[in-house]
């Protein structure tokens, strides 16, 4: 049973890694995962080099410019800002940015799409429990819930 599921989870990455799409813009190396937001948009992330053996990371303003502006409830807020901390990932303007080295930036990628992840389940819980939206952020979950 362990080689199955090793299997499964081998051929379930795979599957993920061939959904997964790089693509090089403006300097930066945008990074589009099979993952759904409450707008029904794949998670992007986006790569830069800095100096020699470091790497920016960044959202690119993602969840300020959606999901935050989305859950106008300021406990939610400090909950996403809570979720942004415990990953150690920092805010400059609205964009979320985290710091890797060479040696580490498979897992500072990682970190971010993990926090993203998390801030959108955050939305989609809000939006499922009926907290108002405003009608400039359609979803594709339904108004006041399920």
């Amino acid at each position: 049973m362990v080689e199955d599921i090793k299997q499964f989870c081998k051929d379930f990455s795979n599957k993920l890694f061939e959904q997964t799409t790089f693509q090089e813009v403006s300097g930066y190396t945008k990074i589009t995962m099979p993952h759904l937001d409450p707008y029904n948009d794949f998670l992007e992330i986006y790569v830069q080099r800095g100096d020699v053996g470091h790497f920016i990371i960044s959202d690119d303003g993602y969840v300020f410019q959606y999901v935050f502006t989305l859950i106008s409830d300021i406990e939610i807020q400090k909950l996403i800002i809570t979720i942004l901390t415990c990953f150690e990932i920092q805010r400059q303007d609205d964009v979320l940015i985290i710091h890797a080295r060479d040696e580490d930036v498979g897992q500072m990628i990682n970190r971010m799409i993990t926090a993203i992840m998390a801030i959108n389940a955050l939305g989609f819980c809000t939006i499922a429990l009926g907290y108002k939206i405003p009608e400039s952020h359609p979803t594709c979950l339904p108004q006041g819930g399920f």
